[in-house]
């Protein structure tokens, strides 16, 4: 991918103030300090508002810090030959999704079983926007280099803070894991060899999808319009899932395959709703947790089929998370950027009102416990 390519993504953003017209003709302005809209150079279109204190960080700033964070995890590869693979957008160019491969590294299983197009190469995802809808993140995962399928495995390699009193790109910090690539391989190989050995009749296959994707095959009391759609959108996953159990063979692994294509290539239809980055999360929660379940000498295909759909994020034995965002948020600092929480980080009160960093005082009362956020209010947020 060259520059042409991700042209349309490598803009400047400028930051402006925000007012509010009131009155019976709107002619009385009052300028709102907290807060400033960040616009598209390149076509003058608003890409979100937020508080005064955000730090921008453009795509092309975005691509550079993820080269250093390929360069930081993987010290053993060579940095030269990390490439932009690909890239997704929304129509207001308010977030991207930008994925980066190493073009030299193969992890092959070509031959012994596995076919002719087993191989997989290590890739960077790097997340940002512009709208305080996503925080700019970088995940791990691993790329199906003959159909472009790819799963996230690791989530949140890098974290990246900054210094919103300076606001300067130079005052990021972008504190990056060593990932140990060959035991990342080896577990994926587990994984992979798991699923594979687990057989599946077509019918399983299509429950298991069914269940992952919350996708009904047929719903009672649809109207004729809605239910071909629902029936062409099973046809197309049907016809995917058909290829892939004659390419890899009649299992569990030609399932998590179809699942892969699916988040790589979307149906065009009306039920299908979820995105890459979504169902490339779900495919490595659930690659991870079928492995580990089949591994169990009590394990049952049937009782696996019956039990509620695996949720994106792995869980420990007790059915807890395996590891509470919430728990891994500083309180004594606050969040390390103003934005809205994300549905998995809400603390008690699950109110996306509750957006923005907040003073630490204000979280704990005065006998030091953690307070529910309340509805934002000058008074509380960070400076």
């Amino acid at each position: 991918m060259n520059d042409e390519d991700l042209k349309p993504l490598l803009f400047e953003v400028d930051e402006v103030p925000v007012q509010a017209l009131w009155g019976g003709d709107g002619t009385k302005v009052l300028p709102i300090s907290s807060k400033k809209a960040l616009i598209n150079r390149s076509t003058g279109k608003v890409l979100g508002v937020v508080g005064r204190g955000y730090c921008v960080v453009t795509n092309r700033q975005a691509i550079d810090m993820a080269f250093e964070v390929c360069a930081g995890a993987f010290p053993d590869l060579d940095t030269s030959e990390w490439m932009v693979f690909r890239h997704a957008t929304v129509k207001s160019l308010s977030y991207a999704q930008i994925d980066l491969v190493h073009r030299a590294h193969l992890m092959n299983l070509v031959g012994s079983g596995w076919g002719p197009n087993e191989q997989f190469s290590p890739m960077i995802r790097v997340i940002n926007s512009f709208n305080t809808s996503r925080a700019l993140r970088f995940d791990f995962g691993l790329l199906r280099r003959y159909c472009s399928n790819g799963v996230i495995l690791e989530e949140q390699v890098a974290q990246v803070r900054a210094n919103h009193e300076r606001r300067a790109l130079r005052k990021l910090r972008a504190s990056t894991r060593v990932l140990n690539l060959e035991k990342e391989w080896q577990s994926f190989m587990g994984f992979l060899e798991a699923v594979r050995d687990l057989g599946l009749t077509v019918e399983q296959s299509l429950l298991a999808l069914e269940k992952v994707l919350r996708i009904a095959r047929e719903r009672p009391g649809d109207k004729p319009l809605r239910q071909r759609a629902r029936r062409d959108l099973w046809l197309e996953i049907e016809g995917r899932l058909a290829a892939y159990r004659s390419e890899v063979g009649n299992n569990a692994y030609a399932v998590f395959n179809t699942f892969t294509d699916l988040a790589a290539r979307p149906p065009r239809s009306p039920h299908f709703r979820k995105d890459r980055q979504t169902l490339e999360k779900m495919a490595g929660a659930w690659l991870k947790n079928l492995a580990t379940g089949a591994s169990s000498p009590s394990f049952s295909v049937e009782s696996w089929l019956e039990k509620p759909a695996l949720e994106a994020v792995p869980r420990t034995s007790n059915g807890n998370p395996a590891e509470d965002p919430w728990l891994q948020i500083n309180w004594e600092e606050g969040l390390p950027e103003p934005r809205q929480f994300r549905d998995d980080e809400l603390p008690l009160n699950k109110d996306k009102r509750y957006a923005m960093s907040v003073d630490p005082k204000s979280l704990r009362d005065s006998a030091g416990r953690i307070l529910p956020l309340k509805a934002r209010d000058e008074s509380c947020v960070a400076k």
